[in-house]
C-alpha cells in the first residue's frame, strides 16, 4: 500500500515535468522560525545523551515519534519538562515516544511507522508547527537538487526540516536541525541516537545510507513558503503537555 499511495502522489509532478511545466525559480523564502533549544539532542555530532540517556527511537516502528518528541521539546519548554521531568529516564522517552506514536497515527496501520501526513497532523494539532508534506521523486536528479535547496532554506531560516529516507518504500524518519550553512546538513538519526554531518552531494547522489540507514531521500516536512502556495500560517495554539 505504501509504495502504491506514493507512486500515485508522484504521478502529478512527473506529468508536469514531461508536459514541459517547470517549478517556481528561485529557492523559496520561509519567515523566521520560532528560537530552537537544544533540549533533547543538541546540535553537534555523536551520540546524543541526556541526563545519560541515549535519545533513541524506543522500538523500530517509532523513529517519526522520536523524531517529533524531539522536535516539540526543542520548541516547547513546558514540554520539555512534562518529558524529561527533574531527571530523563528511558521509561520517560520511551512512554512519550510511545504516546505520540498512537496520537500520529490513528487512521494509519501503527507496524508501518508514521506517514507523513501524520507527522504533519500531529506538528498542527499539537502547536508546534504548520507544515507541509513535500514528496521527492528520488529517481529525478533535478527534484533531488530541489528539496536540497528548499531544505537549506528553510534550516537557514531556523527550521527544523523532518526527513523520511528510503529505497523501493519510505522506511525511516530522521531530522535535519536548523542554523546550518548550505552544503552539509546535520541530521538526528533516531535509530541510533546521534547526530550526524549529511553532505549534500550525498543526498544528490543516493548514498545516504552509511549516514541515515537507507539511500534515497523520498519526502520531507516543509514550513509553509512565504512565496508559496497558501502564504505563511501559524500554529494552533498548543494544548497543555501531558506528563509521559
Amino acid at each position: 500500500m505504501v509504495p502504491t499511495l506514493l507512486t500515485a502522489a508522484l504521478a502529478p509532478r512527473r506529468w508536469a515535468r514531461r508536459l514541459g511545466v517547470a517549478p517556481p525559480a528561485g529557492p523559496p523564502s520561509f519567515s523566521t522560525a520560532p528560537g530552537w533549544t537544544d533540549g533533547l539532542v543538541r546540535r553537534e555530532p555523536g551520540p546524543q545523551r541526556c541526563d545519560g540517556v541515549l535519545v533513541e527511537q524506543v522500538d523500530a516502528a517509532t523513529c517519526g515519534a522520536a523524531v517529533l518528541v524531539v522536535l516539540r521539546a526543542a520548541l516547547d519548554a513546558r514540554y520539555r519538562r512534562a518529558v524529561a521531568g527533574p531527571r530523563l529516564g528511558a521509561d520517560r522517552l520511551g512512554t512519550a515516544q510511545l504516546r505520540v506514536h498512537r496520537e500520529s497515527t490513528r487512521w494509519w496501520p501503527r507496524a508501518l511507522g508514521t506517514s507523513p501526513w501524520g507527522m504533519a497532523r500531529w506538528l498542527r494539532a499539537a502547536g508546534v508547527a504548520e507544515t507541509r508534506v513535500r514528496l521527492v521523486d528520488a529517481a529525478d536528479g533535478a527534484d533531488l537538487a530541489a528539496v536540497v535547496v528548499e531544505v537549506d532554506a528553510a534550516v537557514s531560516a531556523g527550521w527544523a526540516v523532518p526527513l523520511l529516507v528510503g529505497s523501493l518504500v519510505p522506511r525511516h524518519w530522521c531530522l535535519v536541525l536548523p542554523g546550518f550553512p548550505s552544503g552539509e546538513w546535520l541530521a538526528y538519526e533516531p535509530s541510533s541516537g546521534s547526530v550526524r554531518r549529511v553532505p549534500a552531494a550525498a543526498v544528490a547522489e543516493r548514498r545516504l545510507r552509511p549516514l541515515l540507514g537507507f539511500d534515497d531521500v523520498q519526502a520531507v516536512l516543509l514550513p509553509r513558503a512565504v512565496n508559496g502556495t497558501g502564504g505563511p500560517r501559524r500554529a494552533r495554539r498548543p494544548s497543555p503537555p501531558a506528563a509521559p
